[in-house]
């Protein structure tokens, strides 16, 4: 990856499987390159975890797993959309 501009946004659980905030959450998120991305093998996931384990601790992908879980069957609402939105882009809300 020459720039980050060329890169995908990464999740450790994959989008398909998370629930609600946990799509969004930057504790299971990085920039990965678009070949990595669509891979989704053993070696790539490895690699993201260890990134997110070093960025966020050791027990990151543990505590994206049970918050997660906790948070299956849920749904956000649209001011909680808004409202999680305006605080990762406070420039953006009016």
């Amino acid at each position: 990856m020459e720039s980050w501009r060329d890169a995908q946004l990464g999740h450790w659980l994959r989008y398909s499987l998370c629930n609600s905030w946990y799509k969004y959450e930057r504790i299971n998120l990085a920039a990965i390159c678009a070949g990595c991305n669509m891979k989704d093998d053993a070696i790539t996931l490895k690699r993201l975890g260890e990134e997110l384990q070093r960025r966020h601790g050791f027990d990151a992908l543990d505590v994206i797993e049970i918050e997660n879980q906790l948070l299956s069957g849920g749904k956000m609402e649209t001011w909680q959309i808004v409202d999680y939105a305006a605080r990762l882009r406070p420039d953006l809300v009016a």
